[in-house]
């Protein structure tokens, strides 16, 4: 169920953390299952809004493929500003 944020209109879900010492698959399992509900009640309050359960779907998807693509680019933007660092310091980069 939601929980809405202390002045500001925007939902804060309730999310379990994950338990220690599992393996990646069971983690990504764990994962969904725990971000279920609060996937269903965001797709829910947009239908509410006024929204197609396709529209909302699509978008998550969307929006997760480029939140995807912007933390790559940020991984490849810190690795190539430490090859820049290390070359001003005169170090040899490390090779990826």
């Amino acid at each position: 169920m939601f929980r809405w944020s202390e002045g500001a209109n925007i939902p804060c879900m309730k999310i379990p953390a994950p338990p220690n010492a599992l393996d990646a698959h069971n983690r990504q399992h764990l994962c969904q299952t725990a971000l279920k509900g609060a996937f269903k009640e965001v797709v829910d309050e947009a239908m509410e809004a006024g929204w197609e359960e396709d529209e909302v779907i699509a978008a998550i998807g969307l929006l997760a493929d480029h939140l995807l693509k912007v933390n790559a680019a940020n991984d490849e933007l810190i690795r190539l500003l430490e090859v820049i660092h290390q070359q001003r310091r005169g170090k040899p980069a490390a090779s990826s």
